[in-house]
Formats: C-alpha cells, sequence, structure tokens
C-alpha cells in the first residue's frame, strides 16, 4: 500500500509539473467512476456474494439444500449466480447477492440424521401391553449402533380419543452418510416396530371418528283404543 500510494503522489506531482490540471482531471475520474459503479451495481454485489458464499463454506458444489426455496442440488458456483438442479431435474439460477442475503439449509452437511416418528395405538390397549412397547421399541434404539444411544427415546406423550399416542425420537449418527442410507435404515426400525407392536396383540390405529348410520328409522308406537 506503501509503494501503491508513493507511485500515486509521484503521477501527481508529473501531471503538476506538465501543467495539466489534476483537479479538472480527478473530477472527471470520479464522475465516470460513480457511472460505472451505479450501472454496474448487481454485477458488483453478486460478485461479491459469491466471494461471501465461498468464504463462509455456506453451500458448496454437489450439496443438496434449499435455497430462496428451492430444493435441489448446487452444481456450479459462479460469478454472478448459482446453479441448482431441482428435484423434477430442471435449471435454476439464483443470484449471489439474494444467495448471500436469504436463509439457506444445507441438507449435507447434517452430522446426524433425526428419527422422529408417532403413533396411535388401539384406545382397548392396555397399560401392560403398552409398557411391553415402550421397552421393546426402546431396547431395539440402543442396541442399534449406528443410533445415537443418549438421544433415544420413546413415550406416550397424550391420550386422545383413539387411544394413547407414542413419540419416538433418536438421532441416527453415520458421519458421511447419505440420506438414501438414512432411509434405509429408517424403514428396518420403523418396520421392526410394526413386528413389535403386532406381537404385543394390539395395533396402530388412526385418530378418525366413527359415523354410526341406522338402518331402519325409530317410528312412533301405535296406540289402539276399545272400540
Amino acid at each position: 500500500m506503501l509503494k501503491i500510494l508513493i507511485v500515486i503522489v509521484l503521477i501527481i506531482i508529473l501531471l503538476t509539473l506538465a501543467r495539466v490540471n489534476v483537479s479538472a482531471l480527478f473530477a472527471g475520474l470520479g464522475i465516470g467512476g460513480l457511472a460505472i459503479a451505479l450501472a454496474a451495481q448487481k454485477t458488483l454485489a453478486d460478485l461479491f456474494g459469491g466471494i461471501s458464499i465461498v468464504m463462509r463454506g455456506a453451500v458448496r458444489v454437489n450439496d443438496f439444500c434449499t435455497v430462496a426455496g428451492k430444493t435441489g442440488t448446487v452444481e456450479e458456483i459462479g460469478i454472478s449466480a448459482l446453479r441448482l438442479r431441482t428435484l423434477d431435474r430442471s435449471v435454476i439460477s439464483i443470484p449471489n447477492s439474494k444467495v448471500a442475503e436469504m436463509e439457506l439449509e444445507n441438507f449435507t452437511m447434517r452430522d446426524q440424521f433425526w428419527i422422529h416418528q408417532t403413533f396411535t395405538l388401539r384406545f382397548d390397549t392396555s397399560h401392560t401391553t403398552v409398557q411391553k412397547v415402550l421397552d421393546d421399541i426402546f431396547a431395539i434404539l440402543t442396541h442399534r449402533p449406528d443410533i445415537d444411544e443418549s438421544t433415544a427415546r420413546i413415550r406416550v406423550v397424550r391420550l386422545t380419543p383413539a387411544g394413547p399416542e407414542i413419540e419416538v425420537f433418536a438421532y441416527y449418527d453415520r458421519p458421511g452418510g447419505d440420506y438414501n442410507s438414512f432411509l434405509a435404515e429408517q424403514e428396518k426400525v420403523l418396520l421392526e416396530m410394526m413386528r413389535l407392536v403386532e406381537e404385543a396383540g394390539t395395533s396402530m390405529t388412526a385418530p378418525i371418528g366413527v359415523v354410526r348410520l341406522d338402518s331402519e328409522r325409530s317410528r312412533p308406537s301405535e296406540q289402539h283404543g276399545p272400540t
């Protein structure tokens, strides 16, 4: 910076000695620079937005994320825009300035996957059966090496007209695992849960109402008096 400052001062001195109107020259350069800056305002915003995205490491190429309400895989982070391949295989370009300002959710950077399921047992399920279902499902959660045992829990969260509602909560922990592998492992856990519920002698139900339809309408009784 000191060298650049010395060069600028020397140029100004040489221009002054050559009897060049330095003030008018700098005024013209200032007006021209202002016009260029106004014309390139959006371009510069996208440029610095792209630099900000790369420096923060918020998103990388091949990351699966949601940007500006669009979900897909990042194919390119360019000078002016970010290219996103959506789930329906179309490509959208989002200006870097908007990416830097908007909320960005990066699914690839997850360190754990969330297993969160709720289901309801039949309303006539006994207390002993409910306790057995809770104990058996908790056992399969804590005995799987890919599930964080410290986060695993299963609880009766409320009593509904359809029956006791049960919440299953745990984190699937496999470094470097993708979402497809998580879904495959979660499917095994869910099928095991369904088997345990059936073996306990109960079943899962949905909180729906029951409508009763009478086949015959009530009729007033006929009274016969003496003739």
